[in-house]
């Protein structure tokens, strides 16, 4: 049996924003995504949208792909992606870390501390997380991680966390990891951009583009979080 976990981030590890969220998404290899993707792709066709590998911050800025679609598309391509997501078989988990906690601003010598410190407690975090669940992990012959490492904190976390703790199962980083290829790295970079809208929200610090998605943190809450954290493996653990 083969397990996968899928893992994005927002923010960056530096001094260079007051948070940073990693999110991973787990999925059994056993429980077939087909289905899902197909009825997902043929909602897209019949309400005329195109079907543009998800990326969040491009669909809510207008970028990219996106750039020239109107408002009222991507907002039904962020509503039909996230019904999609929440009915796969999956589970995720997203960290979310204030870096106020670990390393005083403004100085450039500071930036590498707050990685430094970052970095270990990702390293902790993700262990304990596997630690917590370690039966459930070690049933299966191999797991799988699809990161595009992009930052090496994040690279380094995983790979510590996993070697010390998952030692009798097969670990494979998979190469060429990029978010079009695969429908759950772009599940993760969704999780991950709704849990930073969230901190956002509840630290009045939304954009105009944010309420014109979300409204209002109470309607972020009801329309999407909700269903999202009945997915969320460390409130509901793994079975």
């Amino acid at each position: 049996m083969e397990y996968s976990i899928f893992v994005d981030e927002a923010g960056d590890t530096g001094t260079d924003s007051d948070y940073y969220l990693l999110t991973l998404v787990f999925h059994n290899q056993d429980a077939s995504l087909e289905g899902n993707i197909a009825s997902y792709e043929v909602r897209l066709t019949d309400a005329s949208l195109p079907n543009i590998p998800f990326h969040i911050q491009p669909l809510m800025g207008g970028e990219g792909d996106y750039a020239t679609l109107s408002i009222t598309d991507r907002a039904k391509l962020l509503s039909y992606f996230h019904e999609f997501a929440v009915r796969c078989p999956i589970l995720h988990k997203t960290f979310l870390y204030e870096k106020k906690n670990y390393g005083l601003r403004g100085k450039e010598s500071d930036s590498a501390v707050i990685a430094k410190r970052l970095g270990d407690q990702m390293e902790k975090d993700l262990a304990a997380l596997l630690n917590e669940h370690l039966a459930f992990f070690q049933q299966f012959d191999k797991i799988k991680v699809y990161y595009d490492n992009g930052q090496k904190p994040v690279s380094r976390a995983l790979r510590a966390a996993l070697a010390s703790c998952l030692s009798s199962v097969a670990v494979e980083f998979k190469s060429d990891v990029r978010y079009r290829k695969y429908r759950l790295c772009q599940i993760s970079d969704m999780f991950c951009g709704f849990a930073l809208l969230d901190y956002k929200f509840s630290n009045n610090l939304q954009t105009n583009t944010d309420e014109m998605f979300a409204d209002n943190h109470r309607n972020l809450r009801k329309r999407f979080l909700k269903k999202i954290g009945r997915l969320d493996a460390g409130r509901h653990g793994f079975e």
